[in-house]
């Protein structure tokens, strides 16, 4: 990921910029997107915590401090500002940020189940080893083979969304533009999903403010609203 924020740097502003070679430069974000989908998908089903752990340190060599100094952990404004580089353009018949939320969603209800689910095996396996400490090696190795699918099926419903978000709604400028402004952090799906949410509210907010306006006329407005 880190080589990704450090290459898609220097190409982004020459596709922003409309840069002679903005094409190639197009291309290489697609191809550095497709890059970092392919990694993330092996990585997270290859093992398990290798997501936590990218979301729970900054990147190195990311960031704007120094190499010795850890920058402060963001806050809301951070993913707030970083969903609204994403830049989504209200020009389908259903705007890409709709879409987006849509996905998040699905992964929220989803996560709740995956949870729920988690957390009964959990307490079964509590009840089982409190019933018979030594209990049957056949239970035990059940247990510890359905918590490993559900922790498969929370990393799966994860990368379902993000790849909906990132490599389907989203075009590779816009997952580079995004992704620099979360640097050196990599987002979390509910910071992805919080910044997105507030990033919809105010656009729906400004919506509703300019509406009266736009329904008064301009003959209203040149009379002052009377």
């Amino acid at each position: 990921m880190a080589a990704f924020i450090l290459e898609s740097g220097r190409a982004l502003p020459r596709v922003q910029q409309r840069a002679p070679d903005a094409a190639a430069a197009a291309e290489r974000l697609a191809a550095l997107r497709s890059e970092v989908a392919a990694q993330m998908v092996l990585t997270a089903l290859q093992d398990g915590a290798a997501l936590p752990r990218l979301l729970l340190a900054p990147l190195p060599g990311c960031g704007f401090g120094t190499a010795r100094m850890e920058p402060p952990a963001p806050g809301d404004a951070h993913w707030q500002w970083a969903a609204a580089q994403l830049a989504f353009e209200p020009v389908q018949a259903r705007p890409p940020i709709e879409l987006a939320l849509a996905a998040l969603e699905a992964w929220e209800e989803r996560l709740a189940l995956i949870h729920a689910d988690r957390s009964r095996l959990m307490a079964e396996a509590a009840a089982a080893a409190a019933a018979s400490p030594r209990g049957a090696p056949a239970r035990r190795a059940g247990f510890v083979a359905e918590l490993d699918a559900n922790l498969r099926e929370g990393v799966c419903n994860f990368l379902t969304a993000w790849l909906v978000v990132f490599c389907s709604v989203a075009r590779p400028d816009q997952f580079a533009a995004y992704m620099l402004a979360c640097a050196p952090w990599v987002p979390s799906m509910p910071c992805v999903q919080g910044g997105l949410r507030a990033l919809a509210g105010n656009a729906a907010a400004a919506a509703a403010a300019a509406a009266p306006a736009a329904s008064a006329g301009p003959e209203s407005s040149m009379l002052g609203g009377a």
